[in-house]
């Protein structure tokens, strides 16, 4: 896992503080919900709205910005329910969004093998 990735996974508010400073309304948003670098993976344009970011140009830049830093993508509207609601990557943070041991010590070529079978 990158450097930048890892930060983002355990970063901290002052992490976020300054990837989005550009945008102080959204970075105090952020820091008044307490959303974190672990949180980050979840945030998209349905949370977005719920957090007090109600302009859907702004929702659509966040989002944007969180899955190209974050190197996921959004699955397609058209995509069969039966494939994975997102790509590995993303399953992969998701899994390490908790605190804790065990996701603390999980590794992507872990989660990557238990995925797989």
């Amino acid at each position: 896992m990158s450097a930048l990735k890892k930060n983002v996974v355990f970063g901290s508010f002052r992490f976020l503080e300054l990837w989005i400073q550009d945008t102080r309304p959204v970075c105090d948003c952020f820091i008044s919900n307490r959303i974190s670098g672990r949180k980050l993976i979840f945030i998209n344009c349905s949370t977005l709205s719920s957090l007090g970011i109600t302009d859907f140009e702004h929702m659509k830049v966040i989002s944007h910005e969180v899955q190209k830093l974050l190197k996921i993508r959004e699955p397609l509207w058209s995509r069969s329910i039966s494939l994975r609601h997102r790509d590995p990557m993303g399953l992969f943070l998701e899994r390490k969004a908790p605190t804790g041991f065990k996701a603390d010590s999980l590794t992507l070529q872990e989660f990557l093998k238990d995925l797989i079978a």
